[in-house]
């Protein structure tokens, strides 16, 4: 078996636009000190710099990259809450140990 080998066109990035790209990847880091900071500030950069397809394209993906993230952290939120912490409270709850005092619960017979 031989390897095929492609000719792909590699794209460079022109020097004056290398900062440029290193601060769109590096803005999904200002979701952590500006709300939605992750999200506003690539878009912001595609909205000014849409005439250039390299940075408006790095933008797009760190928009789409914050959005999955985003998702994905409140899926988890969401399963964690109903996953785990409602058996939980189910399980304490309905325990014989849910007295004042922490006693086990038992009931007395009915004596008639």
């Amino acid at each position: 078996m031989t390897a095929t080998t492609y000719d792909v066109p590699v794209e460079t990035i022109a020097p004056e636009e290398r900062t440029l790209a290193a601060v769109t990847h590096l803005s999904g880091l200002a979701g952590y000190l500006i709300p939605f900071g992750g999200v506003v500030v690539p878009l912001l950069i595609w909205y000014l710099q849409r005439e250039s397809v390299t940075i408006s394209g790095i933008a797009k993906q760190a928009v789409l990259l914050n959005v999955i993230v985003f998702l994905t952290i409140m899926v988890t939120a969401i399963s964690m809450i109903t996953v785990i912490l409602i058996p939980l409270v189910l399980l304490f709850r309905l325990s014989p140990l849910h007295s004042r005092n922490f006693e086990v619960y038992r009931e007395e017979p009915a004596t008639s």
